[in-house]
């Protein structure tokens, strides 16, 4: 697998906000303004897949900007992400006055709901979906395994400690994990934690993102931060 770390960062900075291309045909989250950092190194008519884990808006909110490209390109893409997923896409546009837009929903985009223990196959690629707990609920990770490659890939998007995080480390070769916080809380990762679950699996190559500024900075040398625009190859 090739993955594309097309922003690292979270809203408050001006990093490009997390997200990831997968193998040039799978897009992790959606986060506002992504689309624009993708723009002239992504080729969307080349995606397939959009895989959202949860609706805050730094992870969701240009979705409704993928319906517009699937248009340009006359394509469809499936988009896989958490319950009630269609129903506030459709409430984007409401928001955004794109009412308009809603029709094309169901002609260019294959949307699956999906839950936690639930798999999915997606051509040569299997999909494991995780329950993280985050101040957004439901909010999911998943597992990515591809026939040709020998390594699976988790991804957290935005978590606490939890029993779901752990079942996706403990299943993951290799971890892209939300790393927020100086301090421990009920919504996201901090650095303590992150060397904690380092200790825990020591086999486990865990990437730290969604980072501020202050962890950047103080912890880069701890923590494995792929820079935004880095990409990582998994055989």
């Amino acid at each position: 697998m090739k993955i594309k770390i097309i922003g690292n960062s979270n809203t408050w900075f001006s990093r490009p906000n997390t997200n990831f291309v997968i193998d040039d045909k799978i897009i992790f989250d959606t986060p506002q303004s992504c689309t624009k950092f993708m723009w002239d190194n992504v080729d969307f008519s080349k995606i397939k897949l959009i895989i959202i884990s949860h609706f805050h808006s730094d992870h969701f909110a240009d979705l409704h900007i993928m319906l517009d490209i699937c248009k340009k390109h006359n394509k469809s893409m499936t988009v896989i992400g958490p319950k009630n997923l269609f129903k506030k896409l459709k409430t984007l546009f409401k928001i955004f006055e794109h009412d308009y837009s809603k029709k094309y929903i169901s002609k260019f985009l294959n949307i699956i709901e999906v839950k936690p223990n639930q798999t999915i196959k997606f051509e040569n690629y299997q999909i494991d979906v995780f329950e993280m707990k985050h101040s957004c609920s439901p909010a999911l990770g998943y597992r990515l395994q591809k026939t040709d490659c020998s390594k699976t890939v988790g991804f957290t998007g935005d978590t606490c400690w939890c029993d779901g995080l752990l079942e996706l480390v403990k299943k993951s070769d290799i971890l892209f994990a939300d790393s927020s916080s100086l301090k421990k809380n009920n919504s996201h990762l901090c650095v303590e934690e992150i060397l904690q679950l380092k200790k825990m699996f020591p086999q486990k190559l865990i990437y730290s993102v969604h980072v501020p500024d202050e962890i950047l900075n103080r912890f880069n040398t701890k923590l494995s931060i792929p820079a935004c625009q880095e990409v990582v190859n998994v055989e």
